[in-house]
């Protein structure tokens, strides 16, 4: 009995052999491997440096959720007072739309921050603006984005890039169409 376990173990160990032997010839060595990557691709090496979106944590605009009138233009006065935030349009030539200036250089990267809903319609449109001024306060470009807004606020954001020749940006708060009216709750500026 005790050497038909013996042969029976000595083929289960041949058996586990012979299965890796097979494994390992399936294999083959490394140099008969095709690559896993194509040959037109390029291939990053891990120490090359990753690309970072920008950081924008420092405060550009005075009072952004308008809480005071501070950096605000006149038409700030008319907008505040009809519930929460302040509320413009409808038309961008509206007493009730006003801006704020910042300083500004070409090539300074910001993002914009609003929150936003629409009054009287289910529908609006509202617009983040900067109108870039040169150093001697002379228009230079602008930037704008408008965005949908519904009854639900919602917050929005946009990055814009200082054009060549500006020395400032005044931030708009501002409806976007003829016939938008929108409550603003923060137009925040930020940069990095």
């Amino acid at each position: 009995m005790h050497t038909i376990k013996t042969k029976l173990k000595i083929m289960s160990i041949q058996s586990a052999v012979f299965a890796a032997v097979l494994t390992l010839a399936a294999c083959g060595d490394n140099s008969q491997q095709k690559s896993a990557v194509p040959a037109d691709s390029k291939l990053i090496p891990v120490s090359a440096p990753v690309a970072v979106a920008p950081t924008f944590n420092t405060l550009i605009t005075k009072s952004p959720t308008f809480e005071a009138p501070d950096g605000w233009g006149p038409g700030y006065a008319n907008a505040i007072g009809h519930g929460a935030g302040v509320v413009v349009g409808p038309g961008g030539d509206n007493p009730n739309v006003f801006a704020q200036q910042f300083p500004a250089k070409a090539g300074d990267q910001f993002k914009l921050v609003a929150r936003a809903s629409s009054v009287d319609a289910p529908k609006a449109v509202g617009r983040f603006q900067i109108n870039w001024l040169g150093a001697d306060s002379k228009f230079v470009s602008v930037s704008i984005h408008p965005f949908d807004v519904t009854q639900e606020e919602k917050s929005f954001e946009y990055e814009v890039t200082a054009p060549e020749g500006a020395a400032a940006g005044t931030v708009y708060v501002v409806g976007d169409g003829p016939q938008d009216v929108v409550r603003y709750t923060e137009m925040r500026v930020l940069g990095k």
